[in-house]
C-alpha cells in the first residue's frame, strides 16, 4: 500500500534559485502534489523537491551563486535559499541520487562570517565555503563524498546541525568521506560509484530497506518533537512581545516616555529571537520533508506528518 504520508505545504518560490539548464526527465514536487515537469529558466523556492528521472540532469543556480548539478534518478531538496547577507546561509539536501556542488563563487559573500552554505544528506551534514565537491547518496541514504577543491567540515549529527566551516571534521581537496546511519563517519576517501553502479542503485523510486526505514522513522519522530518544542517557544516569545509592547504603550499614555524605553527594547530583542526561532522551524520542517521523501513508498502512515504540516502552515502564513 502506498504510504499515507502528508507532504508539507510549501512557501512561495523565493526570487533567487533558478533552473539554469535541464535535459531528460526533470520535475519538481511542491507540497503533496504530484511531480510536474519544469523547464530551464523557471524559479525554485524553499521546500521544493527537484526530481530527475532516467537520463535526467539539472543545473540549479542558488541565490548565493553556488551551482548544483543534479544527476539522474535524484531527489534534491532546497531547504532554504537564504539571502547571502544572512549569517545562516543557504541550506540544501540531497535526499538520494548524485549532485556536484560548485561553491567557488560564494567565498567572498561569506567573508568574515562563521557560517556559509550547509549541505545535508540523510546521514551527514557539511559546512562549506568556496568549495567544489561531488556527493552520492543511495536509496538507503548511505553517503559518499569527494572534495575536488577547497575544504568542507563534516558531521554525522544531522539533527545537531553542528558542521561549521570553522569546526567539525575537516575534509580537504582530494579527500572525501562516507557516512552511514547513526552518525558513523569514515574520512578514508571513498570511491564514488561509476555510472552503471549508480544507475542500478538509484533506478526506480527510493525505498529504504527495513533497517534504514526504522532509522528514518526515528529521525522523523525526533524532528517532530524538536519542531513542536520550537513552536511552543515561538508562541511564548510572540506572547511576551505583545505583553511588553502593551506595557510600553501604557507608559507612553501615562506620560512616562523614559520608563517606556526599557520594555520597548526588550520587546525588540524578543522579536528578533522569535524571528530566529521561526527560521529554525521552517528549516527543520523542510528537513523533515526530506526524510519523508525517502519513506514515501514504504506503506507507513506517520501521524507526525500532519502535525508538522499544521505547524508549518501556521508559522508561514
Amino acid at each position: 500500500m502506498r504510504a499515507a504520508i502528508l507532504l508539507l505545504a510549501l512557501s512561495p518560490c523565493l526570487p533567487g534559485a533558478e533552473l539554469v539548464s535541464a535535459r531528460g526527465e526533470v520535475g519538481v514536487r511542491r507540497g503533496g502534489a504530484a511531480v510536474v515537469p519544469i523547464k530551464a529558466g523557471q524559479r525554485l523556492g524553499g521546500g521544493d523537491l527537484l526530481v530527475t528521472g532516467e537520463g535526467g540532469f539539472a543545473r540549479i543556480r542558488l541565490r548565493d551563486e553556488s551551482v548544483a548539478s543534479v544527476g539522474a534518478n535524484s531527489r534534491y531538496l532546497l531547504s532554504e535559499d537564504s539571502d547571502p547577507s544572512d549569517r545562516s546561509g543557504t541550506k540544501t539536501m540531497l535526499v538520494s541520487g548524485s549532485v556536484q556542488m560548485d561553491l567557488s563563487r560564494i567565498k567572498k559573500l561569506y567573508a568574515g562570517k562563521s557560517e556559509s552554505h550547509k549541505f545535508y544528506t540523510p546521514t551527514a551534514i557539511c559546512g562549506v565555503r568556496g568549495t567544489q565537491f561531488a556527493v552520492y547518496s543511495d536509496k538507503n541514504g548511505r553517503t559518499r563524498t569527494r572534495v575536488t577543491e577547497g575544504e568542507i567540515a563534516v558531521s554525522g549529527d544531522v539533527l545537531g546541525d553542528d558542521a561549521r566551516v570553522s569546526a567539525g571534521k575537516p575534509v580537504a581537496k582530494g579527500g572525501g568521506f562516507a557516512s552511514d546511519k547513526g552518525g558513523a563517519l569514515s574520512t578514508a576517501a571513498p570511491k564514488l560509484p561509476g555510472e552503471r553502479e549508480a544507475a542500478k542503485s538509484l533506478s526506480g523510486k527510493p525505498k529504504p530497506d527495513g533497517e534504514y526505514e526504522a532509522f528514518y522513522i526515528s529521525l522523523v519522530q525526533d524532528l517532530s518533537d524538536r519542531i513542536t518544542g520550537l513552536k511552543e517557544r515561538f508562541d511564548g516569545l510572540q506572547a511576551e512581545v505583545g505583553r511588553l509592547s502593551k506595557t510600553g504603550e501604557d507608559l507612553v499614555r501615562a506620560g512616562k516616555a523614559r520608563e517606556a524605553a526599557a520594555p520597548a527594547e526588550e520587546a525588540r530583542l524578543r522579536g528578533l529571537e522569535s524571528f530566529v526561532v521561526r527560521k529554525e522551524i521552517v528549516h527543520r520542517a523542510h528537513q523533515f520533508r526530506g526524510y519523508l521523501a525517502l519513506l514515501e513508498n514504504s506503506g507507513l502512515n506517520l501521524p507526525q506528518a500532519e502535525r508538522i504540516q499544521k505547524i508549518y502552515l501556521d508559522i508561514t502564513r
